[in-house]
């Protein structure tokens, strides 16, 4: 088994927890990936979809790492606190993680968002968006979305080459700039997103 480690933090007097396990690397060990999932929900939700599924994702995850250490270190953390009225916050789980890595300056080389993965639908109009993303996202919930910033083009083409080797169903590619999404003009092959951004 892993060891589980608490970053706990203090919100309005009471104490909140990301949890984290890491799989350190067999030859850079100073360099980390670092894969995570939210697993609180909204208000009235169970939660099953967004974000329960990312975070059974995440647990699949580290069971598949378990017997295989990498060249540079894995880090697999649930994040507490993602949802109203955190989100944005300075209490936000993933906000707090971001600023103890840069507090003990890691080298953090992507950050991998698993976020609302558990959901597919071939019903038109089964999902909409608000303007631009509207004009990006299919109205059917057939898909996963890799998005990535354009100071992280690395990652965007890497992991998906990896995906597209197990994926059976879409994965569009896009970058995003500032406020706005960019098409890279490729489809590379259920529902939700997966996204990453710099910490």
């Amino acid at each position: 088994g892993y060891e589980v480690k608490k970053q706990a933090f203090l919100v309005e007097g009471l104490s909140c927890e990301n949890l984290s396990i890491e799989i350190p690397g067999k030859e850079k060990p100073e360099e980390i990936i670092l894969l995570g999932a939210h697993y609180d929900s909204v208000v009235g939700s169970p939660g099953a979809n967004d974000n329960g599924s990312a975070v059974a994702s995440l647990l699949e995850i580290s069971r598949l790492f378990s017997h295989k250490p990498q060249k540079k270190t894995v880090r697999l953390v649930a994040f507490t606190n993602e949802e109203p009225p955190f989100f944005q916050e300075k209490s936000m789980g993933s906000r707090v993680c971001a600023q103890r890595c840069r507090e003990q300056k890691e080298k953090i080389l992507a950050m991998v968002s698993l976020e609302t993965i558990g959901y597919y639908s071939e019903v038109p109009k089964s999902q909409r968006y608000p303007p631009p993303l509207n004009f990006f996202i299919p109205i059917k919930v057939i898909f996963w979305v890799w998005l990535a910033t354009f100071s992280r083009e690395n990652s965007l083409k890497l992991l998906p080459n990896i995906l597209w080797k197990v994926l059976t169903f879409p994965l569009n590619v896009w970058q995003l700039s500032a406020l706005f999404l960019a098409s890279s003009g490729q489809t590379i092959a259920p529902s939700g997103s997966m996204a990453i951004r710099p910490l």
